[in-house]
């Protein structure tokens, strides 16, 4: 059954193969293109996307998470184009995302209402909006995972450390990043406030044992985390934000202030999307509150999930806005709108929990068809969304066409890049430079981490190589390790040449970050087996 809804509520993407053409989608299909050409080079983790900046590269994958472009490497490898790639993981996040609500809602709730939560978290419309209009494909591909992280944060448990939240937390980090930081802020903020507000002894340890599951899982992750959380100095800042496209003022859910002074990016996200949770948690409140005096388990964990939406509400929400003026470090999600995925997610599993205690003998008749309304708002939302992409929606064509230009990402520029850069292009690239400067230039190695030109001169001087200077470069003349230095005009690679002919190579060895990552990220990996390992044990002993 869940497969099947997730064919279906992707069916106008997959049969008629239409999406809301964007630079965003455009932007993850050359990605996706350069992600899985290094994979097949033998980089096992690609970092540099080799075609942009009309060939000079760019570091973007410093940044970016990896796990999607890995996905979509995998299904190339099988056969798929990569556009089929695409439409495929949007059924499989579908899918997933089902599976993930059935199971966690199964926990506390009957196999009915686990059913009806599943295949309405499947139809969500914010679900259908993130891949067919915002086209932001990883985020909607870590939807499952950031589900899954909620229900096993919330859960009851007595263990001190969940490996399977901590492999969560490490598939989510590695899916997209700016997800899992909202995630662990709603319910890192829940779990404060349950403590403060009398928890105790028991509180403090699930919420220790919370802190431990989580680092244990951001530490798996480090090989991507460490890297990304402190790339700041290694891109330019003069491209990292605007005025309308990355402005988190003209962000914010609700905007009633807000959108007066700094206007509104984009009105359905803003406006209309966050009806959706804003019932669904309204509604699990007041049922939450008529039986305050039950606290159950569906109780129990129906008022968690609500008040991990309400928290991602108000962080979405103009309410927050005096949080992000004063701690910087929160505009880095962008948008604030951003938090609508824990809360649409938070509120789509509790709204199933409370109609679980709305319809118990002795449910009054307004709450039960309140809980009808929410889910029919959000089938009825779901299927405007649906046929405002069948009608507007269109084939995006890609293919080799796609790849050709200047197929860069704004903000991913390296901070060595110069302000005559595109000069250098226009005016022929390498074999223009070559050519002035009466070089003989020869392309031996074109690979995405690794290039090597033979260059002949007769009587020496500096040579401007086709590739943007960044600190994991090695530069090696000649077999030997070179000193290469910075045009200061252009940002590339310069190397001083003797007369004759000479090889320069360039290969990606990588910065402190990589290594010191992969190296937490083992230890991890170690740490995980070693628990696994002393519990299977303890399990075995206790049975014998």
């Amino acid at each position: 059954m869940l497969l099947l809804s997730a064919l279906l509520v992707n069916a106008a993407i997959l049969v008629l193969g239409q999406v809301f053409d964007s630079i965003d989608l455009r932007t993850h299909y050359r990605w996706s293109y350069q992600f899985a050409a290094a994979l097949a080079e033998g980089t096992l983790y690609p970092r540099w996307m080799p075609l942009a900046n009309f060939g000079l590269g760019e570091p973007s994958f410093v940044i970016v998470h990896p796990g999607y472009y890995y996905v979509i490497a995998g299904l190339k490898a099988c056969g798929l184009s990569i556009w089929d790639a695409m439409r495929a993981t949007a059924v499989a996040s579908s899918l997933l995302l089902g599976i993930a609500a059935y199971w966690v809602l199964r926990r506390t709730a009957s196999a009915g209402w686990a059913w009806v939560g599943a295949l309405a978290l499947q139809a969500s419309p914010f679900a259908m909006f993130l891949f067919g209009f915002h086209v932001a494909l990883p985020w909607h591909f870590s939807l499952p995972l950031a589900l899954l992280a909620i229900g096993l944060s919330l859960r009851e448990r007595d263990e001190s450390v969940s490996l399977m939240l901590a492999l969560t937390i490490a598939g989510l980090c590695m899916t997209h990043l700016l997800v899992a930081f909202m995630v662990l802020v709603c319910v890192g903020l829940m779990k404060l406030a349950g403590l403060l507000w009398g928890a105790g002894d028991q509180g403090a340890v699930r919420l220790l044992g919370w802190i431990g599951s989580v680092s244990l899982g951001i530490g798996l992750a480090a090989t991507y985390v460490l890297l990304a959380v402190t790339s700041g100095p290694l891109f330019s800042p003069e491209y990292g934000t605007d005025a309308l496209y990355l402005n988190w003022r003209n962000s914010f859910i609700l905007p009633v202030v807000t959108s007066r002074i700094f206007g509104v990016r984009w009105a359905v996200a803003q406006w209309v999307l966050p009806l959706v949770p804003l019932a669904s948690l309204v509604v699990t409140g007041l049922i939450l509150y008529r039986w305050r005096d039950a606290r159950d388990g569906v109780w129990r964990m129906a008022s968690r999930l609500a008040v991990v939406g309400a928290l991602a509400l108000v962080m979405a929400s103009e309410v927050a806005y005096p949080l992000y003026a004063a701690i910087p470090f929160l505009t880095n999600v962008q948008w604030p709108y951003r938090f609508l995925t824990v809360a649409s997610l938070a509120g789509g599993l509790a709204l199933p929990l409370a109609g679980v205690i709305a319809f118990r003998a002795g449910g009054s008749r307004g709450l039960k068809l309140s809980v009808i309304g929410c889910f029919g708002l959000s089938f009825a939302l779901f299927g405007a969304v649906q046929m405002k992409l069948v009608r507007e929606g269109v084939d995006p064509q890609l293919g080799a066409a796609t790849l050709v230009g200047n197929v860069a990402q704004r903000g991913a520029e390296p901070a060595a890049i110069g302000p005559r850069w595109r000069s250098y292009i226009d005016s022929g690239g390498f074999d223009g430079y070559c050519g002035r400067e009466a070089l003989r230039c020869e392309q031996v190695v074109q690979e995405a981490h690794r290039r090597v030109w033979r260059v002949t001169t007769e009587s020496g001087g500096r040579v401007i190589l086709p590739l943007f200077a960044f600190p994991a470069w090695t530069l090696y003349l000649d077999g030997a390790r070179g000193a290469g230095g910075i045009d200061a005009e252009t940002g590339l690679i310069v190397v001083d040449l003797p007369a004759g002919s000479h090889e320069i190579a360039v290969r990606w060895t990588g910065l402190w970050q990589e290594q010191a990552g992969l190296a937490i990220s083992v230890g991890a990996l170690a740490l995980i087996i070693a628990i696994r390992i002393r519990r299977g044990r303890g399990a075995r002993r206790a049975a014998g």
